[in-house]
């Protein structure tokens, strides 16, 4: 699947999308959203993508929406081009597979908007986040928003309103992103997260992630009752079964995803 910036790819059961206009430092265009929407939901259908993984080539992971569209866009076309920024975060949060981000560099305004809506993230101990809209006139607070369900919501808000950076070792002590590591290892270190999660049963997988999102928007006691009857399902399934009875029988599951 050849987008021109947004390369996509299926390597093993990952799905790959690789943000690639190195020129720009990966800034987003209204197209670009388009097809990197696109790609994630041709990812979703496939059968053979187990896990997804958004990456980037060149120096930064990407540096947000690009400035000169901004500057060329009419307040009707660039509502639409809000809107279609909106739609990313919707489709994202739709998957049903696990998204992992594989960051390094720099990760800027709506570059903080796809860390924050996949499920997990790995950066290379070099990379800098930020949401600099502050500085340029511009509240970057979909990305802000996005960010404050995982990180502490006042640090956020500092984002927000400073536009300051913050290092990967900040990022990951205060929940915007799952690991650390080194340049060179981010890849193997990725590619072995992905497959981790990929030898689980695709069911449990997916009542796992969707029941993780829809229960933390619960109050407690409605929480419950839904994860409740959530277990019950996944405890009823094929796939329960046979995790059990491969346990047991000390041997490798063979899941159906049922």
């Amino acid at each position: 699947m050849d987008y021109k910036f947004i390369i996509a790819e299926i390597k093993e059961q990952f799905g790959i999308i690789v943000l690639n206009r190195t020129d720009k430092l990966n800034a987003l265009t209204d197209e670009d959203v388009k097809k990197l929407i696109s790609a994630l939901q041709e990812l979703e259908q496939s059968r053979e993508v187990r896990v997804v993984i958004i990456k980037a080539n060149g120096k930064a992971f990407c540096s947000g929406h690009d400035f000169n569209e901004i500057l060329a866009k009419k307040t009707t076309v660039e509502h639409r081009m809000w809107i279609g920024a909106a739609n990313f975060q919707e489709v994202m949060h739709m998957m049903t597979k696990p998204v992992i981000a594989v960051v390094h560099g720099y990760v800027a305004a709506g570059g903080i908007s796809i860390v924050s809506a996949c499920d997990l993230v790995i950066a290379s101990e070099e990379t800098r986040f930020s949401t600099p809209g502050i500085n340029f006139g511009l509240a970057c607070m979909l990305p802000a928003a996005e960010a404050s369900k995982w990180m502490f919501k006042r640090k956020a808000l500092q984002l927000l309103l400073t536009g300051e950076s913050i290092d990967a070792h900040t990022a990951e002590r205060i929940g915007l992103i799952n690991e650390v590591v080194p340049r060179e290892k981010l890849d193997e270190v990725a590619l072995d997260m992905a497959r981790r999660i990929a030898e689980k049963s695709p069911l449990a997988i997916k009542l796992a992630k969707e029941s993780f999102y829809t229960a933390s928007d619960m109050e407690l006691n409605k929480m419950m009752v839904y994860l409740r009857d959530v277990m019950a399902i996944n405890a009823g399934s094929e796939d329960a079964r046979e995790g059990i009875m491969s346990f047991i029988e000390k041997r490798s599951a063979y899941w159906k995803g049922c």
